[in-house]
């Protein structure tokens, strides 16, 4: 076993580690890019008026207090499934994961290809060491993403692929991440997890978008070569 994975490991294993919300890339609390063309199908004025509200209210707190008022006042609405999707986002923000998840499989029982709101869900189940359930969840956003090649109306083609390419990037991170716990749990297999955790590397490495360290924890204590890695590892966990 290598150096760096030895060094590694130990990170994996910690107990009473917490997930932290405030280090979450901004992409996953963001409601999907479709999700305003639902509006020109409400019909009822007060309706509509309350899933702008929704829409532009910034605190997760109120956000979710808004989306389970809608949910509760209009059952039938066209916008259902954006107010579910948008509960579940504020759940995460908010710390509440279990209830995030629940809210994001209704919203998909509705709106089943959607991206952003799975890579939602998976970071919830990571947030709970759900590791089998965020990988699933990674995976699935990846391939919605590769399937979605027309942009929303109003999108011009490079803000769609800027925007594509970033969510495949949390997606795959999301999904890696979980693979490596799930390899790291004793008895961990030596090879396999040193090549996963070389491809999530590369991974980070290849990020054109933005530093890990803009949102992700870095354990104190490893070498500076390491943090990227270990980082990721462990995201966006504080142990």
């Amino acid at each position: 076993m290598s150096r760096f994975i030895t060094t590694l490991l130990p990170l994996l294993w910690l107990s009473g580690s917490t997930c932290r919300p405030q280090h979450f890339p901004a992409e996953i609390i963001e409601a999907d890019p479709r999700a305003p063309f639902s509006l020109r199908r409400i019909e009822s004025v007060k309706e509509r008026s309350a899933a702008q509200l929704l829409l532009h209210q910034s605190r997760p707190g109120r956000r979710l207090e808004l989306a389970e008022r809608f949910l509760k006042d209009h059952q039938d609405s066209w916008f259902v499934g954006e107010a579910l999707e948008i509960a579940a986002k504020a759940s995460l923000q908010n710390g509440q994961y279990r209830k995030a998840v629940a809210y994001a499989q209704k919203s998909l029982r509705l709106l089943p290809e959607n991206p952003s709101l799975l890579i939602a869900v998976a970071w919830a189940h990571l947030c709970l060491e759900e590791w089998h359930q965020a990988g699933t969840a990674g995976a699935e956003a990846v391939v919605h993403l590769r399937e979605q090649t027309v942009p929303p109306p109003g999108w011009r083609g490079d803000q769609w692929r800027n925007w594509q390419d970033r969510h495949l990037f949390l997606a795959r991170l999301a999904h890696a991440r979980a693979g490596v716990q799930q390899l790291a749990e004793p008895p961990a297999d030596a090879a396999r997890l040193e090549a996963a955790v070389n491809s999530m590397h590369e991974l980070l490495q290849a990020d054109p978008v933005a530093s890990v360290h803009l949102y992700l924890s870095r354990p104190p204590g490893i070498a500076r070569s390491q943090g990227m890695v270990a980082a990721v590892l462990y995201p966006p966990f504080a142990g």
